[in-house]
């Protein structure tokens, strides 16, 4: 009876011990699954941390880029006024947000609103031109522009020739423009002359320029 009772007594410690190595596998288990989780958790952190790193980097590249390219554009045709170009970033809840607008030395002038075409003639031309740039694949450095700045003052359109000839050499492009205005045809490196008789188109070759006889 009392060998009964050992044997049992032997049994049951033997099953507890199996039992408390059993358990003591599974809590070393999940520690370290715990102490993965929490070292992803870490990588995750700092993951974020660097992605809004780079975020703001580029964001104040992108900022800087524009600004100076636009601002340059805006400065050459409308040297007489203080005009700068900004951008600015803000954070919606399913998106980012960007607002451009100009300004007139301390005055804030909205596109769309507070500034006549010719300005946004100007601002939109060389938007178009800069974030060509900045594409990882672009298409060829060739702009074909019909009839550009429509609603720029004639007077300005000598300041417009000089603002395609700098950014044709920063960004080292060739612009191709049809226009009936002397002014644009006279900046050009080639320029051409199409006139119609009646029936058919002749095309001309002008050396040194456009003669303003031959345009008007």
């Amino acid at each position: 009876m009392l060998d009964e009772r050992i044997n049992r007594l032997v049994d049951f410690c033997n099953r507890s011990k199996t039992i408390r190595e059993h358990l003591s596998n599974e809590i070393l288990e999940l520690e370290e699954s715990v102490k993965e989780k929490q070292e992803f958790k870490e990588s995750l952190v700092k993951a974020r941390t660097v992605i809004i790193e780079a975020q703001k980097v580029t964001q104040e590249w992108f900022k800087e880029y524009l600004e100076n390219l636009v601002t340059l554009g805006l400065k050459i045709v409308f040297e007489d006024r203080n005009y700068s170009f900004k951008v600015e970033f803000g954070d919606r809840v399913d998106r980012m947000e960007v607002k451009l607008f100009v300004m007139d030395g301390d005055d804030k002038l909205d596109l769309k609103s507070d500034l006549g075409g010719g300005v946004v003639d100007v601002v939109s031309f060389i938007l178009r031109i800069a974030l060509w740039s900045i594409m990882e694949t672009k298409t060829r450095a060739i702009f074909i522009l019909d009839e550009p700045f429509k609603f720029l003052g004639r007077e300005l359109l000598p300041k417009v020739g000089e603002m395609l000839r700098e950014l044709v050499r920063k960004l080292s492009i060739q612009i191709i423009m049809i226009t009936h205005e002397k002014e644009l045809s006279t900046i050009a490196d080639r320029a051409y002359l199409i006139t119609h008789n009646g029936r058919y188109s002749e095309i001309k070759l002008l050396d040194g320029g456009v003669n303003e006889e031959e345009i008007s």
